[in-house]
C-alpha cells in the first residue's frame, strides 16, 4: 500500500524536525516584510471573520483568558501598571467639570451587579467613542458610555464603531 504525500512530508519531518524547523526559520527571517504584508492583507479581508471568531473562543475559554491575562500581568508588572495609569490620567482628563458622575458610577454599579449575578455571561461599561485613540477622542460622561457584553467588547478594542 503506498503512502499519501501528507504521510511521508509527516514520516520526512519527524526524521528531520530540526533541519526543518532550521530552514522555515530562515525562510521567515528573510521573507518577514512580505509575509508581514501577506499577514495584513488576510487580516483585513477576513476581519469581521477572525474577530468574531477570537470573541466566541474567548467567550467559550474565558477559564484560560483569565489565567493568560493574570500570566501576562505578573511577567510585565511595570508595564501594566504603566498602561494602566495612563489610562486612568486620560480618562481622568477626559471627564469634563460638567459629567454626571452620579450616572457614571450608576452605570459601573449595575454592570458589576449583572456581573454578580451572571458570572457567565460578563458585561464591561464600554466607552462608545474611545478614550484613547489615533482618530478622535471621546469624553468620561454618561452618555459616551454603555453596558456591552465582555467579549464584545474585547472585539471593539480601541475601536470606533458606528
Amino acid at each position: 500500500m503506498s503512502k499519501t504525500k501528507k504521510q511521508l512530508d509527516a514520516e520526512y519531518y519527524q526524521r528531520h524536525k530540526e533541519k526543518v524547523k532550521a530552514r522555515v526559520l530562515a525562510y521567515r527571517i528573510q521573507n518577514k516584510e512580505a509575509l508581514a504584508q501577506k499577514q495584513k492583507a488576510y487580516y483585513e479581508a477576513n476581519k469581521e471573520y477572525i474577530l468574531t471568531r477570537n470573541g466566541n473562543w474567548a467567550k467559550q475559554n474565558r477559564d484560560i483568558m483569565n489565567q493568560r491575562h493574570k500570566e501576562y500581568v505578573q511577567r510585565n508588572r511595570g508595564k501594566w501598571a504603566a498602561q494602566t495609569a495612563l489610562y486612568r490620567a486620560k480618562r481622568r482628563k477626559a471627564t469634563p467639570p460638567w459629567a454626571d458622575l452620579q450616572k457614571i458610577k450608576e452605570l459601573y454599579k449595575h454592570a458589576s451587579i449583572w456581573n454578580e449575578l451572571w458570572p457567565d455571561d460578563r458585561v464591561d461599561v464600554d466607552h462608545i467613542i474611545p478614550v484613547r485613540s489615533d482618530l478622535v477622542c471621546g469624553l468620561h460622561t454618561h452618555q459616551n458610555l454603555r453596558i456591552i457584553r465582555s467579549y464584545e467588547n474585547k472585539k471593539k478594542s480601541n475601536r470606533l464603531y458606528e
